[in-house]
C-alpha cells in the first residue's frame, strides 16, 4: 500500500496490484495479434488470451483503507468491476499497528496488519509484499497520524 493522502484529519492508503494489471495488458495484446494476424483456429486462440485479459483486469481488487479522525473510523475499501466491499472499524479500537510476516514457499512476505483491542487482527491489505522497508515506513506513518492530535 501506498500514501495517496495524508492530511492532519484523514490518511489514505491505496493498493493497485500492477503487476496483474500488466499481465492483462499482455494477455490481450498477444489476443489481439493472434485474432488479428491469423486465421482459424488461431484466432480462437486470440479471442481467449483477448477474454482471459479482460477478466483478470476485471477482477484484480483495488484495496483502499482510509483513517478518518473527523469521523473516527477505519474504512478498507476493495472493489474490482464487479463488486465492492467496504468494512468500518473505530479508530478507538486500534491497540497496535504492526508489520506481520508471513512465509510462504521460503520467501519472507510482510504485510501492515492492525490488531484491535479485541485481540482481532486486520491486515491492511489482502496481498503481502516481500519488501520489508515499505512496510515498516507505512507502518510508522500510520502510528505517527494515529498519535498526532
Amino acid at each position: 500500500m501506498k500514501i495517496v493522502r495524508a492530511t492532519t484529519t484523514e490518511l489514505k492508503l491505496k493498493q493497485q496490484l500492477l503487476g496483474a494489471w500488466g499481465l492483462s495488458g499482455f494477455a490481450f495484446l498477444v489476443g489481439l495479434f493472434l485474432f488479428v494476424g491469423y486465421e482459424f483456429p488461431v484466432d480462437w486462440l486470440g479471442g481467449g488470451c483477448i477474454a482471459a485479459g479482460g477478466l483478470i483486469q476485471a477482477l484484480t481488487p483495488i484495496e483502499t483503507c482510509t483513517f478518518d479522525k473527523y469521523r473516527q473510523q477505519v474504512v478498507f475499501t476493495r472493489h474490482h468491476w464487479l463488486k465492492r466491499w467496504v468494512t468500518r472499524y473505530a479508530i478507538a479500537q486500534i491497540a497496535q499497528v504492526r508489520v506481520e510476516q508471513h512465509v510462504w514457499a521460503g520467501t519472507v512476505f510482510y504485510r501492515v496488519g492492525l490488531l484491535l483491542e479485541s485481540g482481532q487482527s486486520l491486515a491492511l491489505t489482502r496481498f503481502p509484499t516481500t519488501d520489508l522497508d515499505q512496510q515498516q515506513n507505512l507502518a510508522s506513518s500510520i502510528r505517527r497520524f494515529l498519535r498526532s492530535a
